[in-house]
C-alpha cells in the first residue's frame, strides 16, 4: 500500500484508493485460491491468479 502512496500526496481520496485497491487484491487472490483448491487443483494456482487480476483489471478499468 506504501507504494500506492508513493508518488503523489497523501490526501483522504489517495489513502482511500490505495486501501480499496490493497484490499481488492488480497480478495481477488483468496477467491483464485479457493477456486483453485474447490476445482480439484485443475491448471495451475499461478493461471488462476493471473485470470482473477484480469477480471479485477478489467472491472476497475471500465468507464463511467
Amino acid at each position: 500500500m506504501k507504494a500506492l502512496l508513493a508518488d503523489g500526496p497523501r490526501t483522504y481520496d489517495a489513502e482511500l484508493r490505495a486501501h480499496v485497491l490493497t484490499h481488492a487484491v488480497t480478495d481477488a487472490m483468496r477467491v483464485a485460491v479457493t477456486f483453485w483448491l474447490e476445482s480439484g487443483m485443475r491448471g495451475t494456482l499461478q493461471e488462476e491468479c493471473e485470470k482473477a487480476l484480469a477480471f479485477l483489471h478489467e472491472a476497475f478499468a471500465r468507464p463511467e
